[in-house]
């Protein structure tokens, strides 16, 4: 189902098609069972993201759906730049669509993915909303970086060869 939807997402994105034809043209590519399915919800779906997490909920096994609840639950800290923690966790949060836990628990979920040191910096902030809490863990982890970048040796600097200064 993933792979699906992930194949005609990228086929709408690149045909730039508009959001308020997607529903549409998704549609039109369902087949036997689905058609049949589609028939009897059609009525109930407004958005092409509603229409995503029914099919999530139909044709994915609930089996599969509670595996992925409990990963999602459990996920710790990953090594990655924030950004691309902030694009994996609202990819997990779509994938799970309405068994994604209730929205006050984001942040804590959210905030199990960071760095200590961002972590225990957001600990002491009042944050809105998920979206407030990841835009300042972003905002301390560029200042962390261009502050380690500027403590660096010059002749450490990326495009340096050892030892020689950077020419700019």
């Amino acid at each position: 189902v993933e792979l699906w939807l992930g194949h005609v997402d990228s086929a709408l994105e690149s045909i730039e098609c508009p959001a308020d034809r997607r529903v549409r043209l998704v549609q039109s590519l369902f087949s036997d069972l689905a058609q049949h399915w589609w028939r009897s919800v059609r009525d109930q779906v407004t958005s092409y993201e509603q229409m995503q997490a029914l099919i999530r909920e139909r044709f994915c096994p609930a089996s599969l759906r509670k595996e992925r609840l409990h990963d999602f639950m459990e996920a710790g800290f990953e090594d990655v730049p924030i950004s691309e923690a902030i694009r994996r966790f609202q990819e997990e949060l779509a994938l799970l669509g309405p068994a994604a836990p209730p929205a006050d628990q984001h942040v804590y979920l959210f905030s199990r993915r960071l760095r200590d040191d961002t972590r225990a910096y957001m600990a002491g902030l009042h944050c809105e909303s998920l979206m407030d809490y990841q835009d300042r863990a972003a905002d301390y982890e560029r200042e962390r970086f261009s502050q380690r970048r500027a403590l660096r040796p010059e002749g450490l600097r990326r495009g340096s060869v050892l030892g020689s200064p950077v020419v700019r």
